[in-house]
């Protein structure tokens, strides 16, 4: 099969000069050239076809290389458009660059700055494809939502920062000017990005979705991130990784929950009222059967121990019914719980090693404690969070088998936030799983397994405005990465 070619308009009212550049690219192989005579023919043909490249003249009859600039642009915003002009004017050039042209050439052009301005033209319509498709990835894209997206970080395979939107650079506050050729884990405000970027390189994955808070601006910020692996970046392997804040999706998302969760409430108690209701009925009539029933045996002829037995028949039936009126309301108060849970002050380290306390380690298993000293307090349910954290571990232990080493670290790489680790050794992950262990009732491990530990690790996590990652490689480990803000 031949490789696809790119499609190329040239558009020139001067034909010889229109059929000459034509024909040179035509003559590289790499390009399917079509030609336009004039700006309205060429509109006409860019409004029927999506072209990789136009070539245009500016002075042109019926309709101007400007206007025709702004038109296609309007129609067609990916297209890379080169301006040709005979009069190469400043105003000219910089009218075109505001209209979005690619670059401005002017006439007589060299045959070789014409191919070289076309491939990179190419490459950067290239480039702007693959960060349109990663960036669809990103959790809660829109395209009614532009603001969503940061912007984008290509990284070589020595983690040299190559190209960074600007957008992102200020978005994050890095004011360090140019970062390219920088080694990425020395920009400590894009730090957050190396495992997802060194997972995808070691594993050549197309999309590695992941989720960060970090302390911005005086606020958190919770981002979304998408890596992907290039094979070829400026000749030697790299990433391409879209950004995007999700913090406004995130707590809509958060207030809608808690509206279903209101509502589900508000659902409950109506079905717990009416049980009550009929509950409470039935001792009422416990109640007046008792009460008739002593009075007709204390008439017909008095029998103090039938009374006595009737009546301890009546307590126990209310007993019954009083008990059940309980349990309703005691699975009221844990269901309403979820809302709003309890939180305390909680130093993460002592959170950490008690729950390692409580999980059964077997003989074979190492278990390694990486814990940074001073950390701030994080505001949390500490039941919720010893839970999840038992069943990270508990996890681990599985994944070992028995016989392995699991670390547990805390860190705190981001103002306002500290990090969790949960580190083993074992098994690992199936990339095909990765993006569904959060899934509730989904797991590996058959009937032993019920699937809801991971989905709930996540809810708890989110109500505590945190996240939670894995990074994971079959036959050399996974990590668990909880990210909670600090007690303010």
């Amino acid at each position: 099969m031949s490789p696809i070619r790119a499609s190329v308009l040239v558009v020139d009212d001067e034909k010889e000069n229109c059929d000459l550049f034509a024909e040179v690219l035509s003559v590289e192989g790499e390009y399917e050239v079509e030609c336009a005579y004039n700006g309205q023919q060429a509109l006409d043909m860019a409004r029927a076809k999506r072209y990789n490249v136009i070539i245009s003249d500016i002075t042109m009859p019926k309709l101007d290389g400007l206007t025709f600039l702004k038109e296609v642009k309007r129609h067609n915003a990916d297209v890379e458009v080169i301006m040709i002009s005979g009069v190469g004017t400043v105003d000219t050039a910089v009218d075109a660059f505001k209209s979005q042209a690619f670059d401005f050439l002017t006439k007589p052009v060299e045959i070789d700055r014409l191919l070289s301005t076309v491939r990179n033209a190419l490459a950067k319509a290239d480039s702007g494809r693959l960060v349109e498709e990663l960036a669809r990835t990103l959790p809660h894209y829109s395209e009614s939502d532009p603001d969503l997206v940061l912007g984008h970080v290509t990284v070589a395979s020595d983690l040299t920062v190559q190209l960074v939107s600007q957008r992102l650079l200020d978005y994050l506050g890095i004011r360090t000017g140019n970062v390219r050729g920088v080694p990425i884990t020395t920009i400590q405000p894009l730090k957050f990005l190396v495992p997802a970027i060194q997972q995808s390189l070691a594993e050549k994955v197309d999309c590695l979705r992941r989720w960060e808070v970090l302390g911005l601006k005086e606020q958190l910020r919770i981002l979304a991130f998408s890596t992907r692996f290039l094979a070829d970046l400026n000749g030697a392997p790299g990433t391409l990784t879209v950004v995007g804040n999700v913090t406004r999706v995130r707590r809509l998302e958060r207030e809608k929950r808690e509206r279903e969760r209101l509502f589900a409430i508000g659902e409950m108690t109506n079905a717990v009222g009416q049980q009550i209701e009929a509950l409470l009925s039935g001792i009422n009539q416990q109640a007046d059967s008792t009460l008739a029933e002593v009075q007709t045996l204390n008439t017909r002829r008095p029998n103090i121990s039938a009374i006595v037995a009737h009546s301890e028949s009546a307590r126990q039936a209310v007993r019954m019914a009083t008990s059940k009126v309980a349990n309703l309301f005691s699975t009221l108060q844990e269901f309403s719980r979820q809302i709003v849970p309890h939180r305390t002050a909680l130093d993460v380290n002592d959170l950490l090693q008690k729950a390692a306390s409580l999980v059964d380690i077997p003989g074979g298993v190492d278990v390694n404690f990486d814990l940074e000293d001073g950390l701030k307090e994080v505001s949390g349910h500490p039941k919720d969070l010893s839970q999840i954290l038992v069943n990270l571990l508990t996890n681990a232990t599985q994944a070992v088998r028995g016989k392995g080493s699991i670390t547990i670290c805390s860190r705190s790489n981001s103002p306002g936030v500290i990090s969790i680790e949960v580190t083993d050794d074992g098994e690992g992950i199936p990339a095909e799983n990765l993006d569904r262990i959060f899934e509730p009732f989904f797991t590996t491990r058959g009937e032993s397994g019920k699937g809801l530990g991971l989905a709930l690790a996540r809810k708890v996590i989110d109500d505590h405005d945190g996240v939670i990652n894995v990074v994971s490689q079959v036959g050399k480990g996974t990590t668990f990465t909880i990210t909670l803000p600090v007690k303010v």
